[in-house]
């Protein structure tokens, strides 16, 4: 969260002084988020903030008062505009069982008082698994449990997640999605009808398996980056990502033996052209990674390249 448009005003006469106001003009010193302060000598917004009010104004008016030797200067406005990017949805509205297993949103949770204020999922540190249908839409790609006005789902810090189960976020609004380097599974269509544009496995070092589906018509994913330690790609696993022409792999020794890409259609439907790329080129070169990746069911034949 940051304070964009504020400038300070260099006024000096011991008679100033100044308020907080919302953009109605009513006093506003009490809604600023946890952690930061407004100083009323200085005309000042200070601190970092560590709790967000989830009311707090979304524009806030530092107004000039003094003496009438100040002149027009009196009643001045200078206008701040809170930023709401990458704000998270706070914990408490999510429903997470006994066994850390996040079942979804709580039911009888208002989402829509964050619409404007949240646009970010972030999923708490202490999920260990996201159940299936969790969030789900329905099967042709409709509305999903997740809000519009959501489109960045993350995890946080030190994520202890493994699972992320069958259909948990199909059809979901987001846009962009980081995930856990904890992350072992990604289950049957956990992510089908999505709307992102890239995804980095890169950094999910622990996981091994992605199933039937996972990333299924997502028709504006345009590139998928894997980690050496994946050993198993599910039928249909990009299916109709139309697409997709960006694959990056970071290989691991024995690829050939070690990797499982099932040969019920995994690439079906991707785009007619792009490009592969080997990510450990002592282990092999992009080419002979493209060489292999064509010998599997669905892949395009013709007019993928090496990168």
């Amino acid at each position: 969260m940051v304070f964009d448009g504020g400038v300070e005003k260099s006024i000096s006469s011991d008679d100033v002084t100044y308020e907080l106001l919302d953009s109605d003009g009513q006093s506003a010193a009490s809604t600023l988020p946890q952690g930061l302060s407004f100083n009323t000598t200085q005309g000042k917004i200070s601190g970092t903030v560590t709790s967000l009010n989830y009311y707090a104004p979304k524009t806030y008016k530092i107004k000039i008062i003094g003496s009438t030797r100040i002149g027009s200067k009196v009643g001045y406005s200078n206008t701040f505009t809170l930023s709401m990017e990458n704000n998270p949805l706070p914990d408490t509205v999510y429903d997470i069982d006994e066994n850390n297993v996040l079942l979804g949103f709580k039911e009888g949770v208002d989402l829509f008082q964050y619409d404007g204020i949240c646009n970010t999922m972030q999923i708490p540190v202490r999920v260990t698994s996201v159940a299936d249908k969790a969030f789900e839409g329905d099967a042709t790609g409709g509305s999903s449990t997740i809000p519009s006005f959501i489109i960045k789902l993350t995890f946080a810090e030190n994520s202890k997640c493994t699972l992320i189960s069958k259909s948990s976020f199909q059809s979901s609004p987001v846009t962009s999605v980081t995930l856990p380097s904890a992350l072992i599974t990604i289950e049957t269509n956990a992510f089908l009808f999505n709307n992102f544009s890239s995804v980095d496995l890169s950094n999910c070092t622990a996981l091994t398996t992605i199933k039937q589906g996972a990333f299924a018509r997502t028709t504006t994913l345009k590139s998928i980056t894997l980690p050496k330690s994946v050993t198993t790609i599910g039928p249909m696993c990009f299916l109709d990502c139309s697409s997709l022409n960006k694959i990056r792999w970071d290989l691991p020794t024995n690829y050939q033996s070690s990797i499982t890409i099932d040969n019920n259609n995994a690439f079906t439907g991707i785009s007619p052209s792009g490009t592969v790329e080997s990510l450990n080129t002592s282990v092999a070169s992009s080419q002979q990674l493209l060489n292999w990746i064509k010998t599997q069911s669905g892949f395009p034949s013709t007019g993928w390249s090496a990168a």
